[in-house]
C-alpha cells in the first residue's frame, strides 16, 4: 500500500514557518504540520510541498476559509486536492 501523505497548514500572525512544523510518520500515513503566519506563507509552503512531491493532499484550518483555500489551489495550479476545515 502507497503511503498517504498530507500537509495541515495552520495559520497565526505569531507563527513561522521555518520553526513552527512537525511531522508525524508512519508506513501508512505522513503528517506534516506546518504553522503559517499569512496566505502568502501558506502559498509559498503549499507550492514547496507540491514542487517537492512531498503531499497527495493539503489541508487548511478554517481561518482559511473558502477564499482562502481558492488561492492556495490557484496558486499550486490544482496539482493536489485543497480542503479546509469548516465549523458547524
Amino acid at each position: 500500500m502507497k503511503q498517504f501523505r498530507f500537509a495541515f497548514l495552520i495559520m497565526s500572525a505569531d507563527h513561522d514557518s521555518s520553526r513552527d512544523r512537525r511531522l508525524i510518520e508512519t508506513p501508512q500515513c505522513k503528517s506534516v504540520i506546518i504553522g503559517v503566519k499569512d496566505l502568502e506563507d501558506a502559498c509559498i509552503q503549499a507550492k514547496k510541498l507540491v514542487d517537492d512531491n512531498e503531499v497527495d493532499k493539503i489541508e487548511l484550518c478554517g481561518a482559511f476559509q473558502d477564499k482562502g483555500a481558492k488561492v492556495i489551489t490557484d496558486y499550486i495550479e490544482n496539482r493536489v486536492p485543497v480542503s479546509y476545515v469548516v465549523n458547524l
